[in-house]
Parts: C-alpha cells; sequence; structure tokens
C-alpha cells in the first residue's frame, strides 16, 4: 500500500528567515510553543544562534527534538511516543541560490489510518504559512 507518511516540498518566494517568522504565526507554533514551553522562542524571529532542545513528558506521551541551523539551513524535527505509536515531524528551509527565495520540505508521520485528511491537513497549513507571508 501507499507509504503512511506525509511529504510536502514548497518553493517559496521569500527568505528562510522570513518563512520561519511566518510559520511562528500559525496555529502549530502556537500548540509547539505551549506543548514545549518554548513560547518565546516558537513567537519570536529566527537568529543565526538559534538552537532550542525540545522536550516533552507526560503520562501517555514522551517527545523531544530541536530546533536549529543546519548547514546553514532552518531545520526542525520532533520525534514522539504516545503509547506504543511513534511519529516524526520534519521541517527542513533551504534558501535558494538566488538569495531570494527558498525551498519547505516536510515529512510528518506516519499514519496508521486516514492518511488522506492529514495530508490534506499538512497542505492547508503550508498555504497558511503562504498567506502569513503576503500579510
Amino acid at each position: 500500500g501507499p507509504t503512511p507518511f506525509v511529504f510536502l516540498e514548497a518553493e517559496i518566494n521569500a527568505t528562510k528567515e522570513k518563512i520561519w517568522n511566518a510559520i511562528t504565526k500559525t496555529a502549530y507554533a502556537k500548540e509547539l510553543g505551549k506543548r514545549y514551553s518554548q513560547e518565546a522562542f516558537f513567537s519570536s524571529e529566527w537568529m543565526a544562534s538559534s538552537r532550542v532542545e525540545l522536550n516533552y513528558t507526560s503520562e501517555n506521551e514522551n517527545a523531544n527534538g530541536m530546533v536549529m541551523l543546519l548547514f546553514g539551513n532552518i531545520y526542525l524535527q520532533i520525534d514522539s511516543k504516545n503509547n506504543e505509536n511513534q511519529s516524526v515531524e520534519k521541517i527542513l528551509i533551504m534558501d535558494n541560490e538566488d538569495g531570494k527565495s527558498a525551498t519547505i520540505q516536510m515529512v510528518f508521520g506516519p499514519f496508521s489510518e486516514d492518511i488522506e485528511n492529514e495530508q490534506l491537513k499538512w497542505e492547508t497549513w503550508l498555504e497558511e504559512v503562504k498567506q502569513q507571508l503576503n500579510n
């Protein structure tokens, strides 16, 4: 059957820092900020020295990850285990050679069911990021 991961890639007419700043205005980033007690980080502009560790433990979930500069690119990865289900969220934002646009690549999953809804949810989120850039 089809792979249970959502893969998205888009070229956006903005720098990686502007894309990050647009991401911080989404509900997804606000939720990450609350969940990992990193509201200040997820609502601030990107700085080259930024690196934040994400650690969260509750009765049902154990998650950890990071947001950092990786070879000059902005990289977010979160690995979580909820009961016995493991999942990963990865976002990579890379400036293109022109210096005015960037490519964003995302992987989310695995999703054992309802992959179509998850795909639609993340595509909608990507549109939200693009809308933030137009504001």
